[in-house]
């Protein structure tokens, strides 16, 4: 009688601990794609902004149909998801990339056209979360 209790209680242990390596590693995936998520939803911001930039005239501190001179606003430029840059020197295209804060591998890139669509983007989330 006092295996069989044993054998139940070692079995009910390994299952407990199966079940919660499996939650921690499902709990890292979604924090790695609410994270990738967020930075999208942020670079969609900062695309706004610069094709706001855009089209507005010299005049009003605008770029008049051109993506030069256009610098991402303080507040924008980092947040709790990630720091933001703009790649290369825009003209009619510009290019904005996202580096997460949790890793810096993780990056987020779209590139805008005159339309203030996107012509290009891409997401590489690097290490162990590819």
């Amino acid at each position: 009688m006092g295996q069989q209790q044993l054998l139940l209680i070692v079995i009910g242990v390994v299952i407990v601990g199966i079940s919660t390596l499996i939650g921690i590693s499902l709990f890292g995936a979604m924090s790695v794609e609410e994270n990738k998520d967020a930075i999208v939803n942020d670079i969609t911001i900062l695309s706004s902004n610069a094709f706001k930039y855009y089209c507005r005239p010299n005049s009003m501190s605008g770029g008049n149909f051109s993506y030069s001179g256009y610098t991402i606003p303080v507040k924008l430029q980092s947040t709790e998801n990630a720091t933001y840059s703009i790649v290369g020197s825009p003209a009619s295209n510009i290019t904005l990339k996202g580096t997460s804060v949790n890793n810096t591998t993780n990056t987020v890139t779209v590139t805008l056209g005159t339309d203030g669509k996107p012509v290009s983007g891409s997401w590489s989330f690097g290490g162990e979360f590819q």
